[in-house]
């Protein structure tokens, strides 16, 4: 066994301190990535409900034409009473 002196002591000890400073750094920059994700995923759960709304008003829209336009006596009736609920 060798002996070594407390500069190569320290040199060592220095290196190992590097290695837990850049795991702190990966280890926080991990726990950043993860805030990030989950606001990321929250976000796209708020985009998705209300994706789905819209879709479900349009859906609305277009069956109250379609009613409309089954209704009406003539296709220029059915223009004048859409563009007159979508003037509202």
């Amino acid at each position: 066994m060798s002996e070594r002196t407390p500069l190569e002591i320290a040199d060592s000890l220095e290196v190992e301190m590097l290695s837990l400073k850049n795991a702190d750094d990966a280890a926080e920059m991990l726990r950043q990535q993860h805030a990030e994700i989950e606001r990321l995923t929250a976000l796209n759960s708020a985009l998705t409900a209300e994706r789905d709304i819209v879709i479900a008003v349009a859906a609305a829209e277009r069956e109250t034409c379609a009613r409309i336009c089954e209704t009406s006596s003539s296709l220029e009736e059915a223009a004048h009473l859409i563009r007159a609920r979508s003037a509202k």
